[in-house]
């Protein structure tokens, strides 16, 4: 194809995840209290400590979506929210460590109207908001691309 790539930095459109009501976390986000730092860094767990099943997890339908945390941080959920929202997602909650969430909404595109919408579940549930914003985003730029020649 003999493609030709660079990276380049441009203003795009962004969600800033930000804390709703400073000082205040909703009741679906609490601070992770396991062993999920100590898995990450590959060190041995602690004596007695239960195995630490850490990460995220996301069950999606037609009609209902649910994302569940376990000793994350909140950079790697804003990473993970990026391709739900359509935008690139920023952490701005100045929040450190890692937390436990859990997350119930309704899909935009879903024919069940009743449940909270995602933007809605973020504030209802953990405390937080996608904040509309711009801001320096890192693309791929492809330079060139040609067609293959038949071989």
């Amino acid at each position: 194809f003999k493609m030709v790539t660079h990276w380049e930095t441009r203003e795009l459109p962004v969600y800033a995840l930000v804390v709703a009501t400073e000082g205040k976390l909703g009741p679906k986000l609490k601070p992770h209290a396991g062993d999920c730092d100590r898995a990450r860094s590959g060190g041995p767990p602690s004596p007695g400590a239960p195995t630490a099943n850490c990460g995220t997890r996301t069950n999606m339908t037609p009609t209902s979506g649910k994302i569940t945390g376990t000793g994350i941080d909140l950079d790697v959920f804003a990473r993970n929210l990026s391709g739900g929202t359509g935008r690139y997602v920023i952490n701005k909650t100045g929040l450190t460590g890692s937390y436990d969430l859990e997350l119930e909404f309704t899909p935009d595109q879903s024919p069940d109207t009743t449940g909270p919408s995602l933007f809605t579940a973020m504030q209802e549930q953990l405390g937080l908001k996608l904040d509309s914003q711009r801001a320096p985003v890192e693309v791929l730029v492809i330079d060139r691309l040609e067609k293959p020649t038949a071989d």
